[in-house]
């Protein structure tokens, strides 16, 4: 099971030291700080075992 997500990383990211993700399927763009954004996806892996 893959869930793709769409990272970007522009001047404001750069910046702000963020990243702005979105998940396909969903129109929301979320900007989070990228250790947000592992333990997000940590904890998304440990839920699939």
């Amino acid at each position: 099971m893959r869930i793709p997500y769409i990272i970007v990383v522009g001047d404001k990211e750069e910046k702000e030291k963020t990243i702005a993700v979105r998940v396909k399927g969903n129109g929301k763009i979320e900007t989070m700080k990228i250790d947000n954004f592992i333990e997000k996806i940590k904890e998304e892996i440990a839920e699939r075992k």
